[in-house]
């Protein structure tokens, strides 16, 4: 029997080489071109690490329903959003790049080269795009799309995780990955990952200071099939939210090999801040944090996605199959062995 269990030990790599889903790769490393600190000798040094701050009043987003993606002919129109989350209006102008695939271009056009935004509003730019004809199936292009205000000297402060740096510059800036395929889709939902969130239950652990108490926590997040194509919190964080906040590395929208590292804070007095991903094919996933409950405890919803349940379930039934097989084989060789012994005892005349 021993040895029947034995030599069964080596089905057991089946079950532990089941696990979870790494991380992806974390973001490539960027340099945001245009701005330059300045300390008080008006010297200049390097650029900060790229990131996107609630303290920015402006703002690029796609809108839902653009295609991330087209076949060799295509047309495909991104629509991007534009919003001026100041009290004045601003005029922008809009510019264009973009790296290609070889000699090839994919944007044709622009809707506007300039927008005038009153405060507190947004208009939408729209990039048409034409997918060539002799474009292989599975390259990307990068765009780049940048909307300039029309004051060169307008100084802004990027908050960087507790600090602040004075940063000089008159543009917000996006980066778009557009894939060429011939069929594609995506049916899982972004992945939301809570990394440092202990901040939350120490600092606002007592209801009666938490107007004067702040917390922090921080997530992963990435999608590895159509990359990113949002980030958004409710209720709605600008520069004039208060005590709420949030930072994350600057990424490529619909690049799969994204992961943004998003940084939120706020209040103790918060009752739910939540945030909501949306992929390159309108798949969304929400997180959503409670500082402060009653008994002063906090929570998420850190919940196992789809794919984390069926992997437990699948590695489960493995399990009791191979246990029931190990049982099966034991049984029946014992069973043989007592046939034997019986027919060693009482052999055929």
């Amino acid at each position: 029997m021993f040895k029947t269990v034995i030599s069964c030990l080596p089905l057991f790599p089946v079950i532990l080489a089941i696990k979870f889903p790494l991380p992806m790769n974390g973001p490539s490393s960027r340099i945001l071109t245009g701005e330059e600190t300045h300390n008080s000798h008006e010297q200049r040094s390097p650029a900060p690490k790229p990131q996107i701050s609630s303290n920015i009043p402006w703002r690029l987003e796609i809108e839902e329903g653009s295609l991330l993606h087209g076949t060799p002919g295509q047309r495909v129109n991104i629509r991007i959003r534009l919003t001026n989350l100041e009290s004045i209006q601003r005029h922008f102008t809009m510019a264009v790049d973009e790296s290609g695939v070889g000699s090839y271009r994919f944007v044709e056009s622009q809707s506007k080269s300039a927008i005038l935004v009153p405060g507190g509003e947004s208009k939408v730019f729209t990039l048409n795009l034409r997918v060539p004809e002799n474009v292989v199936r599975g390259h990307r292009t990068l765009i780049r799309v940048s909307a300039s205000v029309d004051d060169s000297n307008y100084l802004i402060r990027i908050a960087s995780e507790g600090t602040e740096t004075g940063v000089r510059t008159n543009f917000v800036k996006m980066e778009i990955s557009f894939l060429v395929a011939y069929s594609f889709s995506d049916a899982q939902k972004p992945r939301i990952r809570s990394v440092a969130q202990s901040s939350v239950e120490i600092q606002c652990s007592d209801i009666e200071e938490c107007d004067s108490k702040t917390w922090k926590a921080i997530f992963l997040i990435s999608d590895s099939e159509s990359g990113i194509r949002s980030i958004q919190t409710d209720p709605y964080i600008n520069f004039n939210s208060g005590s709420r906040r949030f930072i994350y590395n600057e990424f490529i929208f619909g690049d799969p090999n994204e992961e943004v590292r998003f940084v939120m804070s706020g209040n103790c007095c918060e009752k739910e801040l939540s945030v909501t991903v949306q992929d390159g094919f309108g798949n969304a996933e929400s997180l959503s944090l409670l500082p402060l409950r009653d008994g002063g405890s906090s929570s998420s919803n850190m919940g196992l996605n789809g794919l984390e349940i069926a992997i437990i379930v699948v590695s489960i039934l493995l399990f009791v199959v191979i246990i029931g097989i190990i049982t099966a084989v034991v049984f029946i060789r014992q069973r043989n062995a007592e046939s034997v012994n019986e027919m060693r005892r009482f052999p055929s005349p």
